[in-house]
């Protein structure tokens, strides 16, 4: 980073809004703190600056970007439950350790309980 004097400024702007938002302050006025607080011998401030707008829409976007894609993954993994649960409960039926009966009671209290 030291040989890119561009990426370590716009490494710093990231680094202050992480800090921001940790402290639960929205990303709008995490965004405009670290602008404001960048140092004046930035060569990327008075660009920041001036597009300010883009800026932040920009870093919401990126940050909603972050919060959907956990999203994801947690629904990922419940779907992955979801299956593994039916491969067992399918299993079990053909094995005949429970009946199919007993399994269509199992998955709907399941299905109660996530409620």
């Amino acid at each position: 980073m030291h040989i890119c004097t561009p990426l370590m400024e716009y490494s710093w702007l990231i680094d202050k809004i992480r800090y921001y938002r940790k402290q639960d302050i929205s990303i709008e006025d995490a965004v405009d703190r670290a602008l404001d607080e960048m140092p004046d011998e930035f060569a990327i401030k008075k660009f920041l600056i001036e597009n300010k707008s883009e800026v932040r829409t920009m870093c919401i976007t990126e940050y909603n970007e972050a919060e959907t894609m956990q999203m994801f993954k947690e629904e990922g993994r419940a779907e992955g439950r979801d299956e593994e649960r039916a491969f067992i409960l399918e299993a079990l039926v053909k094995d005949g350790t429970i009946s199919i009966e007993r399994a269509k009671e199992l998955e709907a209290q399941r299905r109660a309980a996530d409620k």
